[in-house]
């Protein structure tokens, strides 16, 4: 079996999640930048649940997910799951994803 590395930051919405291992470099640093150009899990999200840009303070901490607003459709749908089916790093190859990224920006 494949175990996480002892350090990891988890992103977590619904019942996936995602594990980016953290480093001195910060490697990962681009993803913020990308999402926030896409956009689409924003968008296609019924509740307005999701903050495109500026997160929302709540429990003491900055969250990019509203969960409360995120809830109702969750509750009703057995798990609404509109950001993961949306989200590009769900149906595309990562590292394609951040060279394509890389010769953009």
């Amino acid at each position: 079996t494949n175990s996480p590395p002892a350090i990891n930051r988890n992103t977590v919405v619904g019942s996936t999640g995602v594990i980016i291992p953290i480093s001195d470099s910060d490697e990962h640093a681009w993803i913020a930048d990308f999402c926030e150009s896409c956009n689409k899990c924003v968008r296609k999200c019924s509740a307005g649940a999701i903050c495109d840009k500026k997160p929302v303070m709540i429990d003491g901490g900055p969250k990019h997910i509203d969960y409360i607003k995120c809830a109702m459709p969750f509750s009703k749908t057995m798990g609404c799951s509109v950001c993961i089916v949306e989200c590009v790093f769900f149906r595309v190859d990562y590292n394609k994803i951040k060279a394509k990224y890389q010769t953009q920006f």
